[in-house]
């Protein structure tokens, strides 16, 4: 039975710190379920103060209203001691309840203990927090109410037990130990080409920009939906891939269109199904700018000439930009060369 990833606020370094809750008794953590399953693991990143004592909390799943836990708890997950962490931040998991949530609902989880803890104590236990996450807020106890913090976020994740993880090509059994991290969608495309950023991409000739390609989300095999534009543009999706394929070839009409020493901006977005529903995670924005224009009719090439040749400076040759080929054949004319290959050809 897999283990799969439903709800997450994963903060890095260095928002390490839990700025609430002083005297560490009672402290909470929202969320929006982003869609309708079962949680049946909470996994919470907590550490231990110097000194603090043998304390039990109680790990608890509560409705919510205002970002704040109200009623009785809906699930009690399970336990523990300030014994059982160190003074360095360490993952717990709690498993010894369930609950079914509703997509689009807000719940809240709650670390509460019954321990009386003196007014003038520092904080005991920690809740790894940071910023960022949109689908919630903190909170902690101040006798006799729940305060809502909206700057600071916990870390937590929420999974849900599945017998088998469901993939657009069909469903496939996955083993006990498996822990498949979904939340809102699958991983997310990477390692493109051309690379980010990449400058001087040839856009006529013979090594023209023909095809964009990338590398799929580790151990997965989405759908992928390749979107194209010139940087300024609305987004214009290509093509959907749903073959494994991790490239994609420009159509006639976008390479037609494509302008010397111009931005042009490309994602791909994944897509795939899981527990029945499909999910899409919009991949990152990358970039290359397009060659400088230049003449490449004024120029007589000769018959062993190869685009990656590295062409050196002429002897006698005043002007740093006026090279010659070093091939069989011998060419005296100004080129624009960076990192050893030529983008324009002309005459002195």
């Amino acid at each position: 039975m897999a283990v799969v990833l439903r709800e997450s606020f994963t903060p890095v370094p260095p928002n390490g710190n839990d700025y609430q809750g002083r005297f560490g008794r009672h402290k909470c953590q929202s969320f929006t379920a982003v869609s309708s399953h079962t949680i049946d693991r909470i996994d919470l990143r907590l550490k231990k103060a110097y000194g603090a004592p043998s304390i039990t909390y109680t790990v608890y799943l509560y409705a919510e209203s205002g970002n704040l836990p109200i009623g009785s708890p809906l699930a009690t997950y399970g336990t523990f001691n300030l014994d059982d962490l160190t003074y360095d931040y360490t993952n717990l998991s709690f498993a010894s309840d369930s609950y079914t949530v509703t997509g689009g609902n807000e719940y809240v989880i709650v670390v509460s203990t019954t321990f009386t803890v003196p007014p003038t104590t520092t904080t005991w236990l920690t809740w790894y927090t940071g910023t960022g996450y949109g689908g919630g807020s903190s909170g902690y106890f101040v006798y006799p109410d729940w305060v809502e913090h909206t700057n600071y976020d916990r870390w937590f994740k929420c999974y849900e037990d599945s017998s088998s993880v469901v993939y657009a090509e069909g469903t496939k059994t996955v083993s006990a130990a498996a822990t498949v991290d979904y939340i809102t969608g699958p991983g997310k495309a990477w390692n493109p080409a051309p690379t980010d950023n990449q400058e001087n991409i040839a856009i006529v000739g013979r090594t023209a920009i023909n095809t964009l390609t990338w590398s799929a989300p580790a151990g997965e095999t989405p759908d992928y939906l390749v979107y194209f534009r010139a940087q300024g543009d609305s987004w214009e999706l290509q093509e959907t891939i749903t073959d494994d394929s991790t490239s994609h070839t420009l159509s006639a009409s976008v390479r037609n269109s494509l302008t010397y020493y111009s931005t042009y901006e490309w994602r791909v977005d994944t897509r795939d199904v899981i527990g029945g529903e499909t999910l899409t995670t919009t991949g990152d924005t990358w970039t290359f700018i397009s060659q400088p224009e230049g003449d490449w009719t004024n120029f007589d090439r000769p018959s062993d000439y190869d685009p990656d040749q590295v062409w050196v400076p002429g002897t006698g040759w005043d002007d740093i930009n006026d090279f010659e080929y070093t091939g069989a054949g011998r060419y005296k004319g100004r080129v624009i060369v960076i990192g050893h290959k030529v983008i324009y050809f002309g005459d002195i």
